[in-house]
């Protein structure tokens, strides 16, 4: 379900750039659109198992038993809370896309700027606040089901979740926080 709703926000965020881009650029819409999309599909299951292994490792430390695919499940789960923010950061970006205002690009010079007026565009800060949100939820369940797969105690399990988490989040704040 977090793929489908990450391809759906790659499917409208693609279309939504070719757009503005430069005529050269825009005959190749079509290709922009479909390896988005299939990117963010297969980032997003990427991403489920790089979470699940880089919990599976952490917990080695603590002396986690249990196996990587129980790991694998219970990280799934967490993923019920991206799924949902995903879903409004996506309702969000189709009521509000038509009044974000990016000039068209006329040169591949000006695609950088182009990029990152979109990236800075208050639109993309909610959405990327709303994910941050949604992650520590899910960071939570995350929690629960790590402690009891893997058999640690809730503060290693804590700890296990929260390190890599914190620094994902930093890494969002830090890209929100960029130069415009």
């Amino acid at each position: 379900a977090a793929a489908l709703v990450a391809g759906a926000t790659a499917f409208l965020t693609n279309i939504f750039v070719a757009r503005i881009m430069p005529p050269a650029v825009q005959q190749y819409q079509g290709i922009m659109v479909i390896a988005g999309t299939g990117g963010a599909l297969v980032g997003t299951l990427l991403f489920w198992v790089a979470w699940a292994g880089v919990f599976f490792v952490l917990t080695l430390f603590f002396q986690g038993k249990g196996s990587f695919r129980r790991t694998l499940a219970v990280t799934g789960y967490g993923y019920l809370p991206m799924v949902i923010g995903s879903a409004v950061s996506l309702a969000i970006f189709w009521v509000f896309s038509p009044g974000i205002r990016v000039a068209p690009v006329t040169s591949m010079e000006e695609i950088q700027s182009a990029v990152a007026a979109l990236t800075h565009h208050p639109v993309m800060i909610l959405s990327g606040i709303l994910g941050i949100i949604f992650l520590l939820w899910a960071a939570n369940i995350w929690i629960f089901g790590i402690r009891y797969a893997r058999g640690l105690t809730l503060r290693n399990a804590a700890i296990t979740v929260g390190v890599p988490v914190a620094l994902y989040v930093i890494f969002v704040v830090w890209s929100l926080g960029g130069p415009a």
